[in-house]
Formats: structure tokens, C-alpha cells, sequence
């Protein structure tokens, strides 16, 4: 079955360096047409190129090549389709294919330039697809040079001007035209030659598979407004009943939902999902039924919980094959190893303690598989760097690899390995862009945190290739964040073949007690490390959790006033109190006059003030500047920019490492105050002194990592009003948070399937009980309610033109939604609401002042009182009587007799007629400049 993939993607500037080889012209279309560096792929099938100028008719490369030169530092030399072609056709089908899309989508007016690859696929099979160049720049007939094809369009003289660029091909709208071209074309084509396969252009969010989220409204700042709630609960409502729909038809998105995170589940989990994504008893009652019967669904047999346990069958079998191939690899036999006594000569330069030693033995060797599982603080770097010297000597690659970007920059500077993220290696494999083989060794630091689905994949490219794998990290420390405890079912394998080894003897605490105190937290004894640092004043105990916060800040600040040179690091567990410690922080730095000059930029989507000083983390992976999530620096100095209206700033960086950027932060806005960190992005990280705020959010695994990021001083701090005592800060830092694995699991076969009582399991009565169950009715929307929500959207309109910001688009939409609804339910209202607001001081202050249902009630009241001044007439004294008629009652014409409506005609009439008895004087000139249909002339 042929699968649907096409996306668009713009092309930038060359830049400097690295990246300028990257995504520079030359380079680009030396990567499509597999020219240069890229030819040694060998993937080619086809490339071609068309509607060149004149002078780049004979090579394209001409054309992209002047696009980069001379095309303006902002503008877009190019844009990309990238589409997978359909496997059932042939090389010549797939050209056919490609030449008629062109066509369709660009014909004789852009140049462009295609080429179609065909790699190996991560199943083994083919992967076409083709790469679409092509320039939004019209060809218009008009002979232009390479310099002058790139200027700005001249509308008036376009001889005199570059070639115009078509606005359509770099919109939203060009995206979904073209997503729905390339499924109507390929089907056509795969129609006429007699293929059955289709594919279908559209998102899983259209076809109806896709859950929604419920509208999250915080009820603190919406107290104030009445009727907000209800809507939100009524819209939540509703999204939960079309959810259940959707569960009905396809129960596989509710099992696949509840093991994003978690191998296994219990029925208590399932219950909650359903009662989420439900409304109502019966519905709820379907669902359940429904997803229960699943068979996606397995039981397990699980004797250490109570209760009954569930995982997917998907991750199952991801699971088994996971187990399956860590056991053929740990008994696999050992590939020949270099010269012995080079490596003996290694061994003895580096002082190693028996654990380490054994350690180095088995990571230089020639098993295909080694996991060492070390406790922090034991010397893993080291040991690392010298496995990579001994495999570079005997001719092999060691390419390293970690969930995180910042363990994988601490990996390459501590043991000297070329490293990445896991996720950018796995990528690279299927892309083909990363190739393995018998001479490559691939090292994986922090294994603990890989789950089950990237741990499989990692070792089924690995088992393929004959590459070697090497697995470092702690079980004990924090678990994967997807599902599965994918590292000790891997160690449990390794043990059994002989592949496994520990260190213990701790290396990174200066002290004994803290080594012994570290040791002690590598088996989750937290009692007994949190006791020995009690005893020497490392555990404090305060009335709250912000006196704590206070404390702790105020310690942090004299360690580093006198000792200026140490490396001192704030930990906490939630992002919340992060963000409480940074701000604190800063205060007192201003306070103290460290912090140069403020200067508001924008970070992600909200804005951040930063000043000369400040010290920051790098919140994305940015592969140019080479930040990883987590690194740190400090700024510098700040450079505003040239344009005043531009909201970025440069930043001059000096990173922990030495190395000095500048970041633009109209481009990378992805860092925050880097002061305190949370305990997930210190995991790897070693500093001189760590100062631990503890919540009762922490468990074990986080006690562990916080508590052995130090080499010289620890202080942990808490408030009663979490902790009422040291005993309850122990019991709370003991509790174990363990990570289920379904493959250890046997299943349930004996499962008692229920039966789906009410439901029936044919697709066509599904589909016909989908199609004419009802709909919960939408609550018809009152005047009041339409003036509310349109005043609040006005009033949000007003604030963003007080602050001189423009408006959000966002905003801009939800004035514009409201503005229609109120048009429906009154068509004036809403040009008479925007008349009194600025025009009438009381009006303007009940806009400003006031919100909900007073707000709305006060600028209607406005409104009726302007229409009653505007027509003159006494609201008191004028109800129930209509403008212009003789009496107090009121006759519509439909109700009048024919005579009576004759009547009234004529009176209508006469005022005109006696309007047109009278002569009138024209000016002949004005006459003459008004004549024509279109009144005065352009330029009158």
C-alpha cells in the first residue's frame, strides 16, 4: 500500500560556514542532482530541468548559482516539494509521474529542477521519491541578465525591473492546493496504468481518527466573567462525544494513547481515558465496551500489583524483538581485536580501579554488545575516552549518540567522541545519510533514559549492520520518559551472556562519607545518604517552601562571593519553582549592580529582559551555533539592532566551554535564565557545589541525580509546609518510581471478554450509527452574549493599541469572529458599539473598566441611548410607537387595505415630486469632469 508523504519547505540565504555548505545553491542542487560529494550514494534514478532563461538554458546549475548571488539577503531563492512516490510503479512510471505533476503544478512560468532518488528504505525495501526545485520568480518572456532576473519587480516599466515573484506559491494556501494536486495526479496516473493503489492526501485529523484537547481556561483569571466557564465546559462537551465517535470506529488510537508514555496500564487507566474522551452514561458504556474487546488490547500476568494490567500489542512486539535481539547479540562472538600489547600499554597510562579497568577491557573488545552500568560519579568519561582511543587504533569509527544534546557535547568533550542526539542518529540511519558497518562502534551515553521503541530501532540498525553497540548509564537513576524500562531489560540480557559490567567506586565527591553517601543513593537507600548530609549541616529544614527558596538563594550568593571561580548550580524538580529561583536570583544581582542595562527581547513567544551578565541556558538543539538543549553561558553584551522597529537583539554569548557566539534573537529565541536548572536537564552535568530546593514532587530517581551532580558542597533545602519533619523529607525522597516493561510480562489468554451489549460490530451499522447519532444542539447565542464576546475582543484590540504592539493574530481572528456573530444576531450594532467607544467617555469606560455580562449591558445601553438622541425622540415617551407615524399603534403595510396603501404610497411620493418641480442649475464644466460611469478621473 503506497503511503502519502509531501511537504514544502523554503529555501534561505546562504550563510557562513558550515551552513552556508549546507543549504548554499551550489551545494543544494548538487545534493538533488547527487553531484560532488553526493555522488558516491548512488541513488539517482532521474533529474531534469526546464523553463531556464536563456544564459542557465545549457546548466541549471547557473540558475540556482545566480539565485544565491544575487537574489536580496531576505528573499527565497528557492522553494522545495518533496514527495514519496508510489513503489508499485516502475523507473519509467515514476518519470512519467513527475513530469506531468510539474506540469500541473508549474507549467511553462517557474524554472525548476527535479530528480528523483531512490534510497533503501528502514524495511529494506525501495523508498522513490523525488526533490522539486523551483523559483517563484515568473518567467515572463522579458530577456533579463543573471543580476537584473533577480531584482525587485517593476510594475510600471517591467523591462526595466527583475523578473515578479508569484505571492501565491509562498502562502498556506498554495501548500494545501499542492498536497491535494499530488494525490489527484498520482491517482489518475496510477488509474490509467492499471494500478489499484491510491493514496489520500488528507490528514488524519480530517479523515476523523484524531482525539481532541479539551479547552483548558484558567478559572482564576476568566473569575470575573460570567458565562466563560459554561462555554468552555459546553465546548469540552462537545469535543469529548465527537472523541468517543472516533473510539468507536477505531479503539486502536485509545490503546496506542495510553502506552505514549507507560508499557503497561491498568483498567483503572483505561476507565479514566474513556470517561475523558465520553459523554454521557451510554456513550461512555460503548467506548468501554469497545476498547475492552479490542484486540490490540493484551492482559498480562502480573503477580507483583494488584489489580488487572494491559499493554498495546504494537509496543508488545516492539518489546519482544527488543529482548529477542540484546539476547543475540550478547552471545554473538567476539570480532578479532588490534594489537594487545598497544592496549596493555593504554591500561597502564591510565590509572584505573578495578572496576574500570574491567570496564575498558570490555568496551574495547569485540563483543557486539557491552552495557556497563555505573553509578554517577564513577568515572564513566574517563573510562570512555580510553575505549575510543583503543578502537580508533585498531581502524574503527566510534560515532556516539544520548537522548539529550547537552549529554551528548559533555560526551564528546569529556571522552573526545563525535556525538549527537539519539533522535538525530536514528534519523540520519533511516535517511541514509549515517551509514553503519562492521568498523563502526556506537556508543550510547545515559542509556537509562532511551525507551523501548528508540532502544529497538537502535539495535535493529545495529544487528543488521554488524556494528557494535555500547551501552552506558545507571538503572537507577532517571527512567525514560517514553515507555518502557528499556536499559535494565537490556542489562538483563547482557548479565546472561557475560556482557555486563559495573562500577562502583565513586570518583566524582572529593570526600568519603559523600562517596559512601553516593553509593548509598545508587541503591535507592536515601535514608541513609540524606542522614549523613543532615549530620554535617546539608539538609535544612524552614518554615516554608519560600523561606526556603530565600535561604537556599542567600547561601548560593556567599559561596559565590567568595569563591568567585567555583562552579555553582540551583536544582529543583518543577519548572514553576525554576522560574521562582531565577527570578529571585536576578533581583538580587540588580540589587547588587551585576547586571549591565536591560534590554526586552522576544524568547519563543513571550518576552524576557535580559542584561550584560545575565547567565542563560539554551533551550533547542541548534546545530549552526552548535548549542544543545541545556548548554550554558553568559551574556556579554547586548547589540540592539539597526532597525528600531525590529523586536530582536544580538546577544554576545560566552558558553561554559570557552567557545563565544553571537545570537540573533529574531531567529533563536529558544533559552531562558540559566541560574537554576530543573533536575531532568542536570542529569549528566557535574559542578562544584549544588544547592537542591526539595518538593514533594521528588521521588527517589530524582533525589539521586540531584543530590550526586556535586563535587565539594550539597545543600538540600525544604519548607514544613511540605516536609513536616525529616522523617517525612526521607519517606518522600524513598519513594521509587518504577518503569514497567510488558515483554517481562507473560500474557492473560484467558481474558473475559464481555460482550458489547447495545453495539454492533459490522463497519456498516458503525458507520451508520456514526453518521445518524445525534448531535448535541449548540445553545442559540443571545444579543448579550454576541456584545460580550465582542467587547472583550475589542477591549484586547484597544490594550494592543495602547501598548504601540500590533495586534496578535489571534486577536485579529477572535474580533473578527465576534464582529460576524454580533452581525447576525443585530446588523448595526456593532459600527454603533465602535461609534459611542470613540465618541463617549462613559462608553469608553465601560470598555475599560468593566467585563462580562456589565460590560455588555452598559454599551448596549450606550447604543440605545445614541440611536434615541440620533433620531430625536424621548425614549420614555416614544415606547411602542414607530418614527413617522400619526399615532401611537402602528399598521404594517402587508395588514393595510388597498386604498390605505394607496394612500401611503402617495404620501411617500409627494415630498419627491415636490423636490423635482423645482428647476435646477447645473455647472457645465462639473458636469463635463463628472460624466463617465466611474465619476471624477483618477488624479481629480
Amino acid at each position: 500500500m503506497p503511503t502519502y508523504h509531501l511537504s514544502v519547505k523554503a529555501g534561505r540565504k546562504a550563510a557562513a560556514g558550515e551552513h552556508a555548505k549546507y543549504i548554499a545553491r551550489e551545494d543544494h542542487y548538487a545534493y538533488i542532482s547527487r553531484g560532488g560529494r553526493y555522488e558516491e550514494r548512488g541513488d539517482l534514478k532521474m533529474t531534469e530541468s526546464g523553463n531556464m532563461p536563456a544564459w542557465a538554458a545549457h546548466d541549471a546549475s547557473i540558475f540556482w548559482q545566480a539565485a544565491d548571488t544575487h537574489e536580496r539577503a531576505n528573499g527565497r531563492p528557492y522553494t522545495e516539494i518533496e514527495v514519496s512516490i508510489p513503489r508499485e510503479l516502475d523507473d519509467e512510471q515514476r518519470v512519467a509521474l513527475v513530469r506531468e505533476f510539474v506540469e500541473h503544478t508549474l507549467g511553462e512560468r517557474h524554472a525548476y529542477t527535479w530528480a528523483i532518488h531512490n534510497p533503501a528504505a528502514s524495511d529494506g525495501l525501495e523508498q522513490p521519491h523525488a526533490h522539486i526545485m523551483f523559483t517563484e520568480r515568473v518567467n515572463d518572456g522579458i530577456a533579463r541578465d543573471p543580476e537584473q532576473y533577480f531584482r525587485r519587480w517593476n510594475a510600471t516599466e517591467p523591462e526595466k525591473g527583475g523578473a515578479g515573484k508569484d505571492r501565491y506559491l509562498s502562502s498556506r494556501q498554495f501548500v494545501r492546493d499542492v498536497r491535494e494536486e499530488w494525490a489527484v495526479t498520482a491517482n489518475h496516473f496510477m488509474a490509467r496504468v492499471g494500478i489499484e493503489a491510491r493514496i489520500d492526501h488528507r490528514s488524519y485529523r480530517t479523515l476523523g481518527i484524531e482525539l481532541e484537547p479539551s479547552v483548558k481556561v484558567g478559572v482564576a483569571r476568566y473569575a470575573g466573567e460570567r458565562g466563560v466557564m459554561a462555554s468552555v465546559l459546553e465546548e469540552n462537551r462537545q469535543r469529548a462525544f465527537r472523541n468517543g465517535q472516533r473510539l468507536l470506529i477505531n479503539p486502536a488510537i485509545a490503546v496506542a494513547a495510553l502506552t505514549v508514555n507507560q508499557s503497561t496500564f491498568s483498567r483503572r487507566d483505561v476507565e479514566q481515558f474513556v470517561f475523558r474522551n465520553t459523554d454521557g452514561a451510554e456513550q461512555f458504556r460503548q467506548v468501554y465496551a469497545r476498547l475492552m474487546n479490542s484486540k490490540e488490547l493484551l492482559a498480562l500476568k502480573d503477580s507483583g500489583r494488584a489489580g488487572e494490567w494491559f499493554t498495546s500489542a504494537d509496543l508488545r512486539a516492539i518489546e519482544v524483538r527488543l529482548v529477542e535481539r540484546a539476547r543475540e547479540m550478547s552471545h554473538a562472538g567476539d570480532a578479532a581485536v588490534g594489537d594487545t600489547a598497544a592496549r596493555e600499554m593504554l591500561r597502564a597510562t591510565r590509572q584505573f580501579n578495578a572496576g574500570q579497568d574491567a570496564a575498558f577491557v570490555a568496551l574495547a573488545g569485540g563483543a557486539q554488545l557491552v552495557v556497563v552500568n555505573g553509578a554517577a560519579g564513577t568515572g564513566k568519561s574517563y573510562v570512555l575516552a580510553a575505549a575510543r582511543e583503543a578502537l580508533e587504533a585498531d581502524g574503527l569509527r566510534v560515532v556516539g549518540a544520548a537522548l539529550q544534546g547537552k549529554t551528548a557535547d559533555d560526551m564528546q568533550r569529556d571522552a573526545g567522541i563525535a556525538s549527537r542526539t539519539l533522535h538525530s542518529l536514528l534519523s540520519g540511519i533511516e535517511r541514509g545519510t549515517v551509514t553503519l558497518d562492521a568498523k563502526t562502534v556506537l556508543v550510547i551515553d545515559e542509556a537509562g533514559m532511551v525507551g523501548s521503541r528508540q532502544m529497538e530501532k537502535l539495535l535493529g540498525h545495529a544487528q543488521a549492520a554488524a556494528a557494535r553497540v555500547r551501552l552506558v548509564g545507571d538503572a537507577w537513576q532517571l527512567h525514560a520518559v517514553d515507555a518502557g524500562d528499556a536499559f535494565r531489560a537490556v542489562s538483563r540480557e547482557a548479565l546472561a551472556g557475560d556482557r555486563l559490567e559495573s562500577l562502583t567506586e565513586i570518583k566524582r565527591q572529593n570526600e568519603a562519607w559523600q562517596r559512601e553517601a553516593t553509593l548509598a543513593l545508587a541503591r535507592h537507600d536515601v535514608q541513609t545518604a540524606v542522614s549523613a548530609y543532615a549530620e554535617r549541616g546539608g539538609v535544612q529544614l524552614y518554615a516554608t517552601v519560600g523561606d526556603a527558596r530565600e535561604q537556599l538563594i542567600a547561601q548560593w550568593q556567599d559561596d559565590r562571593r567568595r569563591s568567585p571561580g567555583k562552579d555553582l548550580l540551583l536544582l529543583t524538580h518543577t519548572n514553576e519553582e525554576r522560574c521562582a529561583l531565577n527570578a529571585r536570583v536576578r533581583e538580587l544581582r540588580r540589587s547588587a549592580g551585576e547586571l549591565g542595562a536591560e534590554q526586552t527581547v522576544r524568547a519563543e513567544d513571550r518576552h524576557i529582559a535580559i542584561a550584560a551578565g545575565e547567565r542563560i541556558v539554551f533551550l533547542q538543539n541548534e546545530y549552526v551555533m552548535q548549542v544543545k538543549n541545556g548548554t550554558l553561558g553568559a551574556v556579554e553584551r547586548i547589540d540592539a539592532p539597526a532597525d528600531r522597529k525590529a523586536t530582536g537583539a544580538v546577544l554576545h554569548v560566552r558558553l561554559d566551554d570557552g567557545r563565544r557566539l553571537a545570537v540573533d534573537t529574531a531567529q533563536y529565541g529558544h533559552f531562558d535564565y540559566g541560574y537554576a536548572l530543573t533536575v531532568h536537564k542536570s542529569q549528566g552535568v557535574t559542578v562544584d557545589g549544588a544547592y537542591v530546593l526539595a518538593t514533594k514532587s521528588m521521588h527517589a530517581e530524582l533525589a539521586y541525580v540531584a543530590m550526586t551532580r556535586h563535587k565539594e558542597n550539597l545543600v538540600v533545602a525544604a519548607g514544613r509546609d511540605e516536609f513536616a519533619d525529616g522523617t517525612a523529607l526521607m519517606r518522600s525522597l524513598s519513594r521509587a518510581d518504577e518503569k514497567s516493561f510488558s515483554a517481562q510480562h507473560e500474557l492473560r489468554p484467558d481474558r473475559d471478554r464481555r460482550p458489547e451489549t447495545g453495539y454492533r460490530h459490522t463497519l456498516n451499522q458503525r458507520r451508520v450509527e456514526f453518521s445518524n447519532a445525534p448531535r448535541p444542539r449548540r445553545t442559540e447565542m443571545t444579543l448579550g452574549r454576541a456584545v460580550e464576546q465582542y467587547a472583550d475582543a475589542l477591549s484586547r484590540a484597544s490594550v494592543a493599541k495602547g501598548d504601540s504592539r500590533p495586534l496578535a493574530a489571534k486577536e485579529r481572528a477572535a474580533l473578527k469572529r465576534a464582529g460576524a456573530a454580533l452581525d447576525r444576531r443585530d446588523s448595526t450594532m456593532r459600527r454603533e458599539i465602535r461609534y459611542v467607544v470613540e465618541r463617549d467617555d462613559r462608553a469608553w469606560r465601560a470598555l475599560v473598566e468593566l467585563s462580562g455580562a456589565e460590560r455588555a449591558a452598559a454599551l448596549v445601553n450606550e447604543v440605545v441611548a445614541a440611536r434615541a438622541q440620533q433620531r430625536g425622540l424621548d425614549l420614555r415617551a416614544t415606547e411602542g410607537t414607530l418614527p413617522g407615524s400619526r399615532s401611537g399603534t402602528f399598521r404594517r403595510f402587508a395588514d393595510m387595505t388597498r386604498e390605505e396603501r394607496q394612500n401611503r404610497r402617495s404620501e411617500s411620493k409627494a415630498p419627491l415630486r415636490e423636490a423635482a418641480s423645482e428647476p435646477v442649475a447645473l455647472d457645465r464644466s462639473q458636469s463635463t469632469k463628472d460624466r463617465g460611469r466611474g465619476g471624477p478621473e483618477f488624479g481629480d
